[in-house]
């Protein structure tokens, strides 16, 4: 599969420039991987991590500064987005994936071009870990 297909659609909220208006420009991106924390067999050996796919990926700011994105890791656990503003520092990253745990990463943990009190490049390695019994 091209890397151009792998390319995960951006969801945004109403009232959000839309990719076909004009009015839209990229002003940063969002990419990471997602995979299982690393496990170990019934014997104890290293049994490395696995990546996952269909994992969601959600940006969540309180304080309503940034819209919220919704993006999806692909089979290899790979997601990207265009974002079309930096995102406030105090925003979120949540990852949830069923049987597994959320978790979640301030923007200030995931930024790799901090602009103050903003972000407009964002990577992450997030890392999940299997649920456990309830």
């Amino acid at each position: 599969m091209s890397e151009s297909k792998v390319r995960l659609k951006l969801v945004l909220a109403a009232g959000v420039c839309f990719a076909l208006t004009s009015a839209c420009g990229v002003h940063g991106s969002v990419q990471g991987t997602v995979s299982s924390m690393p496990d170990r067999d019934a014997q104890g050996a290293y049994a490395g991590s696995k990546p996952i796919g269909g994992a969601r990926i959600r940006l969540e700011c309180a304080d309503g500064t940034s819209a919220p994105l919704l993006l999806e890791s692909d089979a290899v656990g790979r997601f990207s987005a265009d974002l079309p503003a930096p995102v406030a520092n105090t925003c979120h990253i949540k990852i949830s994936k069923p049987g597994f745990r959320e978790r979640s990463y301030s923007v200030a943990e995931a930024c790799a071009r901090d602009m103050g009190s903003e972000c407009k490049y964002l990577s992450l390695l997030a890392r999940l870990l299997p649920e456990g019994p309830k």
